[in-house]
Parts: structure tokens; C-alpha cells; sequence
């Protein structure tokens, strides 16, 4: 992980610099595995930090542990933990006199300087452990290099969890056992250079990364590429130029360490713009491949890294919920559409269940009652061939024609029932499909709110108010509080286009005017575009502009050539009942455009 032992050290002393001598404000548990303390006090305003700032979070989260200031918000739960409540007995008011980090480990402890509740002197300290899966916040009574017994944990870790060690109340507070590594304060670059010549295998950095205690693999990656112009370097095949470059660049760390040179560089992917990874020294092993950025604080540099892997992460879980749902109407209405289809086959034969009809009338008397079957003349049939017609032994005659008309009428609604619900299925097939579109075009979390509220209120999905803040998107909200898609063309024109269905039946029924031009992917899911004219008429390369619009934002983005239909606004409407996003229009006209991949 990239959060490691050398990274930790610099925040500590960053954090140092900035909260020690500041007092506990509050302290909040909006996770059970995640604390905010915020501070106050003078020292604040001499770090540069503005109210509000001065919001420590700890996590304890098995993928993403940490140790940040962070300008994120959060929504606290409704009661307190039993955890965050001793927490603010014990630290209201408490000033934070120490930060603190072992040797080597990726572990903070934040001591403090309180009093209890006779008001005696005590020394709380908060332990983060930040390891993985065995991450915790640990709450201790007493100073890292005194006696220091257990009060609490976010986890807690009996003898049947671990028989190694524990984290209970009550306890005495230890530090995890010892790796069986070098330290990194400790060992030279002769030393380690001769540590490789000594039949060590496999690559430089996995032997880096497993050999020093509290180095992350972008940093051991970082020192192989910067010895061997490769970060994956193999040892056996190392020259003694490598060798000596390995040992002057490990020393020049060391040093940078030594000094509190840091940089805090984060690497992200150039064409997402999403970041992947981060160090605590500059990084160059990724060269043009990607983007590195320096932030002024270590601490910065977390809170933006995790903040944007939050929300890729809830953008993705937001994302399979909402797919998941669709998939699994897509699949019902599929099977649905499959057993009506098949019913409606069956109703094919209802004239046949009428001529019986009229052919028993017509021929009560060679009718027997008994009989299962009658032989008659079909007069129907211009050769009069003769025609057998199945009887039900217990009726008579009459009463067989009387069933026979009766199973007409029933196949004849069922026949117009059934075409009705399989128009009105299909119909539902397109608008599943064109929401799955939209979710391709969803560019932050109010697009994507937006789907889930149309979603909502369509009956596919429940929406829980979960706080006082939510706002529900009303059907006939007005466009200036949406952000469309927006583009200018030539001669002043501008062109806008719906992200999803509700902002499509924005932009094409509240947004454009009669005389604006509508363009839309012919039989596909796809946005709305709109040329808002403003009076004048469009020349042809805006219209085309338009069209490639329409065409990118729809299924058939990718360089494909997609057929574009477009008309004028008044000439689109929408059918009553009808789902967000459905239309019908008429006068159009049809372009065939090269769709490129813009989603």
C-alpha cells in the first residue's frame, strides 16, 4: 500500500506542526470504522487554515486506512456509537500535546492532556494502526511509552480472533510483532548492495518491498527504476553500474527522509484524470503514461486521493444498483413479453371457433346428444367440403355452439388485450434500454441522482429520504436548474443536449421553441439535442454539427454511421402516460453522420 511507514512519518510531523497545542472540539463516528476530531485553538489560523479545516479524519478501513485533515462531509449517524460517546467523555476539551509514530510502523498516536471527571490530570492517546485488514482505532489510557491500558476500539480482538494479540478493554496496549525485516534507518547502501550479491532471486522491487520494513511498493518500484531504468528489474541479471546507481539512490533517499524532504506526488491516469497511486518523493517511473501532481501537504494529497477514490468507488457501486435493477425488469418483462406472445399465437384460431359456432346453429338436428364429434357441409368454404367438429359429450348441440361462441369472444379480447400489453412491453424494453444509455452519459452525482429519481418515479426503484438535505427532482422542474450538455457552434449557435431522460424531456418540451431545431439517433437510445436558434435559421455545417451531436450521445457511438432524425421542435410531442423521454414526431427529415466515441 502506498500509505507507508515513511509516508506516515511525514504526516505526523506535518499534522504536529499544525494541531499540537489545539484543543478537542468534537468528535464524531460517522462509520463504525471512522472518526473526525475537530480542533480549536490560535495555532489554527498561524497554519493558514480556515474554519472548518481543522477536521481530522482517522479510518480504520480495511482498504483505504488513513490519517488526514479532509474537507470532505459526512453524514453522522442518527445516535452516537457507544465508541465515539467515550471518546467525547473522555477528550472534550483535551488538548492534543503529542503526535507521535513507532519507529518503522504504520502507526500514528495522537496523545493528549485532559482531565477526568474529579479533575485529576490524564493522558488519553488515540492509536491508529493503518495495516490493512488489521487497521483499528484504538483508544488507550495513558502515553505510547508508558503504561498504557485499553478503553476501547472500533475493533476489538479477543483469544478467539487472535492467540497472538489482542486489542480488548481493559489490556494493557502492545505493538504489533516485529517483522523480520531490516529498517530502513539502519541499513546502508553497501550493505544492501551486498544483501543483493548474495543470491538473492526474483525482482528488485518485490526483494526491496520485502526486505525493509515500512516501504510501499511505488517507492521500492521507484528505486528499481531509477537504478535500472526498470521497475522491474531482474536481480541476477543486475551490472555493477546498477548495483553502485541502487546504492547511491537508496542513500539519497535515506537522506531526503532524514532532512523531512518530502514531496507529496500523486500519480494519476492522464485520460480519466483518476488517481491510482501516491509516494512521499517525487515519482518518474510512469513517465508520459501518466500524470503526477505535487501538493503543497501530505495531508492534501490524502484527502483529495481518497475523496476521488470515494467517489469512483460510489459511482461504481451507484452504478451496478442501478444496472442490477434494470437487468433484472429487462429479464422479467423479457420472459413476460415471451408467455403473451405464445398466448397470442393461440388466439390465431378464434375464426374457426366462430365457424364451428355458426355451423352447429346451422345444424342442430344432425347433432346427438353423446356424440364427442359432427360431421357438416362448411358453407364457409366455397367446394362445401365437409368439416369435423369436436363436441363435448355432456352438452347438446346448442349448448356446444353457445361454448364455441363463448371461446371466441374470450380469444378475441384476450387477442386485443394481449397486443395492447405487448405494445406496452416493448415500449417499456426501450425506455429500460435507454436508461441504461443515460447512465453511460453520466458525468457526477447529480446526473446520476437525477437517473435514480426518474427511476423512482417510474416505480422501479425506492428512494429513501435518508437526511433533512434531500431534495427530490420534480418532473416539471425547470431547465435553469439542470446542466445540460452545452456546445457552441458557428456564427454564435448553441447547442444543447440531455444527459438522461427527464433532461431530454426538458430540453426538447420546456427548453426549445417551436421554431428550434430537434435532432434525435434514429430507433436507439440516445440524448435530445437541440439547436436553440433564437429566430434565425442555422446554416447547414450547424445542423451537421447537431446531428454528430445526436449521434455521439446514442448506442451508436464509435466511429459507426448512424441515421439522425430531425425536426422542428413543434413538430415533436409527447403521447399522454408516456415514460420520460419517449416522444413522437412527425415532418422529419433523416441524416446519416459518423458518430464519434464521446461518452
Amino acid at each position: 500500500m502506498a500509505l507507508d511507514a515513511i509516508y506516515i512519518k511525514a504526516l505526523c510531523r506535518e499534522l504536529s506542526d499544525i494541531l499540537v497545542g489545539c484543543k478537542v472540539d468534537k468528535v464524531q463516528q460517522p462509520q463504525k470504522d471512522e472518526l473526525i476530531i475537530t480542533f480549536r485553538g490560535a495555532g489554527l489560523k498561524s497554519s493558514g487554515l480556515k474554519s472548518g479545516d481543522s477536521r481530522l479524519l482517522l479510518s480504520a478501513n480495511s482498504n483505504y486506512p488513513r490519517l488526514h485533515l479532509t474537507k470532505g462531509e459526512r453524514v453522522n449517524p442518527q445516535s452516537a456509537p457507544m465508541f465515539c460517546m467515550l471518546l467525547r467523555k473522555r477528550l472534550s476539551g483535551a488538548r492534543l500535546v503529542r503526535i507521535v509514530q513507532p519507529v518503522d510502523e504504520r502507526i500514528a498516536a495522537l496523545e493528549f492532556e485532559g482531565f477526568t471527571e474529579l479533575g485529576d490530570k490524564a493522558y488519553p492517546t488515540i492509536i491508529i494502526e493503518m495495516m490493512g485488514r488489521h487497521s483499528n482505532i484504538i483508544f488507550t489510557e495513558g502515553r505510547m511509552d508508558g503504561e498504557n491500558r485499553i478503553l476501547g476500539a472500533v475493533k476489538t480482538v479477543d483469544f478467539s480472533m487472535s492467540s497472538v494479540r489482542q486489542i480488548m478493554a481493559g489490556i494493557s496496549y502492545e505493538l504489533p510483532p516485529a517483522q523480520d525485516k531490516l529498517s530502513l534507518f539502519d541499513t546502508d547502501g553497501s550493505e544492501l548492495e551486498a544483501l543483493l550479491k548474495s543470491g538473492q532471486t526474483g525482482t528488485l522491487d518485490k526483494y526491496l518491498q520485502s526486505a525493509i520494513k515500512g516501504i510501499s511498493p511505488i517507492a521500492a518500484r521507484e528505486l528499481a527504476f531509477l537504478s535500472c531504468k526498470s521497475d522491474s528489474a531482474i536481480i541476477s541479471e543486475m551490472s555493477e553500474e546498477e548495483h553502485f546507481r541502487l546504492s547511491f539512490f537508496f542513500e539519497r533517499m535515506k537522506e531526503k527522509i532524514m532532512s523531512e524532504s518530502f514531496k507529496a506526488c500523486m500519480v494519476a491516469d492522464k485520460e480519466t484524470g483518476l488517481p491510482f497511486d501516491f509516494c512521499f518523493m517525487e515519482i518518474s517511473q510512469y513517465g508520459a503514461a501518466a500524470e503526477t501532481v505535487i501538493f503543497d501537504t501530505m495531508s492534501g494529497l490524502l484527502d483529495v486521493f481518497y475523496e476521488k477514490k470515494d467517489k469512483a468507488e460510489r459511482d461504481r457501486t451507484r452504478v451496478s444498483s442501478v444496472l442490477k435493477t434494470l437487468s433484472n425488469n429487462d429479464e422479467k418483462l423479457r420472459k413476460k413479453l415471451i408467455a403473451q406472445k405464445d398466448e397470442l399465437e393461440s388466439c390465431k384460431n378464434r375464426d374457426q371457433l366462430r365457424m364451428f359456432a355458426d355451423l352447429l346453429m346451422a345444424n342442430l338436428h344432425l347433432c346427438e346428444r353423446g356424440n364427442n364429434k359432427v360431421t357438416v357441409y362448411n358453407f364457409f368454404d366455397e367446394e362445401s367440403k365437409e368439416v369435423t367438429i369436436p363436441l363435448n359429450i355432456k352438452l347438446n348441440a346448442h349448448q356446444n355452439a353457445q361454448n364455441y361462441y363463448k371461446e371466441y369472444k374470450k380469444a378475441k379480447s384476450a387477442e386485443a388485450y394481449l397486443t395492447e400489453q405487448i405494445s406496452l412491453g416493448e415500449q417499456e424494453l426501450t425506455y429500460i434500454d435507454s436508461v441504461i444509455e443515460a447512465l453511460g452519459r453520466a458525468q457526477n452525482e447529480k446526473d446520476y441522482e437525477e437517473i435514480t429519481d426518474e427511476l423512482a418515479a417510474s416505480g422501479y426503484m425506492k428512494r429513501k429520504r435518508q437526511d433533512k438535505n434531500y431534495k427530490k427532482i420534480k418532473n416539471d422542474k425547470r431547465s435553469s436548474d439542470v446542466q445540460f450538455m452545452t456546445f457552441e457552434a458557428e456564427d454564435g449557435f448553441v447547442i444543447i443536449a440531455g444527459k438522461n431522460n427527464k433532461q431530454n424531456d426538458l430540453v426538447t418540451l420546456k427548453t426549445g421553441k417551436g421554431s428550434d431545431w430537434w435532432f434525435h439517433a434514429k430507433n436507439m437510445p440516445g440524448c435530445h439535442a437541440v439547436i436553440l436558434c433564437e429566430g434565425r435559421t442555422p446554416p447547414e455545417s450547424v445542423m451537421l454539427y447537431a446531428a454528430q451531436i445526436a449521434a455521439t450521445y446514442s448506442r451508436g457511438a464509435g466511429g459507426n454511421v448512424v441515421a439522425v432524425d430531425y425536426t422542428q421542435v413543434k413538430n415533436v410531442h409527447k403521447p399522454s402516460g408516456a415514460k420520460p423521454g419517449m416522444v413522437i414526431y412527425e415532418g422529419h427529415k433523416t441524416a446519416f453522420v459518423t458518430a464519434e466515441n464521446g461518452k
